[in-house]
């Protein structure tokens, strides 16, 4: 089972409807938006890893040319959106 798959069991039901009621939604948009999201951030996780990895390894060019924006976004606070 991948880490995705195991996200999405612990994310029905109860937290949807949790989910929903804190950002005002119904849980069917809630859940719509969590199946979206959940592969985009697990990708993002293993890309930030594996490029974590390679730094303590020493082998260069394996940051991502978008870290400086995404840095500067969670210090601002502000979400950012970048081109696929």
């Amino acid at each position: 089972m991948s880490l995705l798959d195991m996200l999405q069991q612990r994310l029905g039901g109860d937290a949807v409807s949790q989910i929903s009621q804190q950002l005002g939604t119904d849980p069917g948009t809630t859940q719509t938006a969590i199946a979206a999201a959940l592969p985009m951030l697990v990708g993002a996780l293993a890309r930030n890893a594996q490029a974590r990895s390679a730094r303590r390894s020493g082998r260069r060019g394996s940051t991502p040319a978008a870290w400086p924006a995404c840095s500067a976004a969670s210090s601002s606070g502000r979400p950012t959106r970048h081109p696929a």
